[in-house]
């Protein structure tokens, strides 16, 4: 949205955005001359459909995981299948995700 534009939420989008923060879901607002999402921090939000933009927060991803298999402390394969757990040379990495910045 441009600044000072008015929002062009339909009323289908204004629907899915109140059912989503009745069901719990996180709900962020962007106002008109701010490009950023912001997290809803109210319980019950003043809403204004016509001057800031609403939207159900993204899920976040999911960490990826995969086995690797050491062989004399070399690692010789990465594999991404559970069943690989059971090589006893085997360690399960999980991908570290830094959400502060």
């Amino acid at each position: 949205m441009s600044p000072f534009q008015v929002s062009t939420m339909t009323d289908d989008e204004i629907i899915t955005i109140v059912t989503a923060h009745k069901e719990g879901k996180q709900i962020q607002l962007r106002c008109s001359n701010i490009p950023e999402w912001t997290d809803v921090v109210r319980n019950e939000p003043s809403w204004n459909f016509e001057m800031i933009e609403y939207r159900v927060a993204p899920e976040p991803r999911k960490p990826r995981e995969w086995w690797v298999c050491i062989d004399n402390g070399e690692i010789k394969s990465c594999l991404t299948r559970d069943f690989y757990q059971s090589i006893p040379s085997s360690i399960l990495v999980r991908e570290v995700m830094d959400v502060g910045t």
